[in-house]
């Protein structure tokens, strides 16, 4: 006996597109799209445009557009599309899952597909209310235009319509400057609204080449792991490696090293083939192209291994370099001058949050500071469950049981132990959700290389960093006869720490509340700067 199986369609692409209910990733999928078909490897010019009130996303592009069979099989969902792809001369080989294209209707209600190819124009449309209404495989898109002839160029836009959440700009940008760095050479241009993503070039101060060893070697065979230190710290999603297989990009690992010192200045980047292939019916990822990649399936597994150790050893090189270079009498000096900005910056905010606290509290009105630190008692401590997988150079990770008594050459390793340096598996970390290294800003120094601004802040460490090698701080010690003790060194140092910890005030103010209105947040960064100046300010002119 044999009983037929059945699909909802309708509702199977539903739950599909619920995977991308990241906006980011959602939008990703039409971006890659465009890049998948553009005429030309160095001529590639895409525009998002976001209306938030009017709940509309539109992607347009310059791409070879598709022609009616093209459109067909963009319709076609769940299917294998990398033999149809290579029909197209594409450039970047996707189209694994077949389910991308409508991640629309993660965070949207309704799809609009215009495409334009070699002066024919054809457009579809499909909405949730078809989908949710379809019985069995029978659904239809609506046809807008049909092989209508148009003095239009080649290209296609994506319309997602009845957005059914707020779209945020910025996380739109990041995610499409992390996907593309790997391409910053190929002339690609990508706005979103008024903004142009930046593809800036890193100054890179140390190469290192790895080539394959081990367990991954013996897997995939011959490979080189390309390791890259920059001199200024890197952006959260530049850090660690990037893992390619075929020239597609389908993960991202940064091993736990990118959270010790210096870590986020080294990024790397490998190419292997084959790694897209299952092992033991275990996928090396999922349909999300989230570039978390799964680490039950064995390769992967060798390979964050492979290049763990690969990373801590570059860190380790790094951070010796650092300190030797820190070891300078000029920069102990310059040292000491951040740190005593440091205690006067805390100290400056710790007596405005005390004040306003005392307000609140006379008030019965709770009590929020965007430093305020859940689990501030040192005798409560949590382990949080992580996905980074921390490896020291030269150890190796056993995984693995005893299976039809075969023993492994070592017990494999069951417990997991606390990290001074880095994250396992799990991290012991002091309360409930305590994600800063500190409580209050720091300011440091660091030589960022001239192509830098004079001064970034480090959100997750909370770290004001002045750039030692900007034009206008050299010119000035310069001046100063490379003396960074005199008074008007020591003051440039200031003015940059003194304006840059007001740009960080109002970042940290946006993450607490993305709402705020601009005319209050600019309001009370002129506020901050005055109180700043006013109070610690006379130090300039002594």
């Amino acid at each position: 006996m044999t009983i037929q199986v059945q699909l909802d369609a309708g509702r199977s692409i539903l739950q599909t597109a619920a995977q991308f209910s990241d906006p980011s990733r959602a939008i990703w999928e039409y971006v890659v799209n465009s890049l998948e078909n553009r005429e030309s490897p160095s001529n590639c010019i895409i525009n998002i445009s976001i209306k938030n009130t009017n709940k509309t996303i539109c992607i347009s592009d310059n791409s070879n557009g598709m022609d009616l069979e093209e459109l067909t099989n963009f319709w076609v969902v769940s299917k294998d599309n990398r033999k149809f792809n290579k029909k197209k001369g594409n450039w970047i080989k996707r189209g694994m899952f077949g389910t991308g294209k409508l991640s629309a209707f993660g965070i949207g209600n309704e799809l609009i597909v215009e495409t334009v190819k070699n002066g024919i124009k054809n457009s579809t449309q499909l909405d949730r209310q078809t989908l949710q209404k379809a019985k069995s495989n029978d659904i239809k898109t609506k046809t807008i235009f049909y092989q209508e002839k148009v003095n239009e160029k080649n290209g296609t836009k994506i319309f997602i319509n009845d957005l059914n959440i707020k779209i945020k700009q910025e996380d739109i940008i990041k995610y499409i400057e992390r996907h593309t760095a790997h391409l910053r050479n190929q002339g690609i241009k990508i706005a979103v609204n008024s903004s142009v993503c930046q593809f800036k070039p890193l100054d890179i101060t140390n190469t290192y080449i790895f080539p394959s060893e081990g367990a991954v070697k013996e897997r995939y065979g011959e490979f080189e792991f390309k390791v890259e230190v920059s001199r200024s710290p890197l952006e959260k999603f530049e850090m660690g490696a990037q893992i390619f297989s075929d020239n597609d990009l389908i993960g991202q690992e940064t091993c736990g090293v990118s959270e010790k010192e210096y870590g986020n200045l080294i990024k790397g980047e490998v190419d292997i083939l084959g790694l897209k292939e299952p092992i033991d019916n275990i996928q090396p990822f999922d349909q999300t192209r989230s570039l978390v990649l799964n680490k039950e399936h064995k390769g992967v597994m060798e390979l964050i291994i492979f290049l763990g150790q690969k990373l801590e050893k570059v860190r380790k090189e790094e951070s010796e370099r650092r300190k030797i270079q820190k070891e300078t009498s000029n920069s102990q000096r310059m040292s000491k001058i951040t740190d005593d900005l440091t205690n006067k910056l805390s100290n400056h905010w710790e007596k405005i949050q005390k004040t306003l606290n005392e307000v609140r509290l006379g008030t019965n009105q709770n009590i929020e500071t965007i430093f305020s630190e859940i689990g501030e008692d040192q005798n409560i401590e949590a382990l949080m469950s992580g996905e980074e997988i921390s490896s020291q150079e030269n150890e190796l990770l056993r995984v693995g049981e005893n299976i039809e008594n075969i023993s492994p050459v070592s017990d494999p390793q069951k417990s997991l132990e606390k990290s001074d340096e880095g994250a396992l598996n799990s991290k012991k970390t002091t309360g409930k959700s305590s994600k800063r290294k500190g409580s209050a800003f720091k300011v440091d120094h660091q030589p960022l290389g001239a192509e830098h601004d004079r001064s970034r802040y480090n959100k997750e460490e909370l770290t004001i960093l002045v750039n030692t090698d900007h034009p206008t701080v050299k010119a000035c010690l310069k001046s100063c006869n490379e003396d960074v003790e005199h008074a008007n060194f020591q003051r440039i140092i200031y003015e940059i720490a003194f304006r840059e910890f007001e740009h960080a005030v109002a970042q940290e103010k946006i993450d607490q509340d993305e709402n705020i209105e601009a005319f209050d947040l600019l309001y009370e960064m002129n506020i901050i700067y005055e109180a700043l100046f006013r109070d610690l300010g006379k130090e300039l002119y002594y």
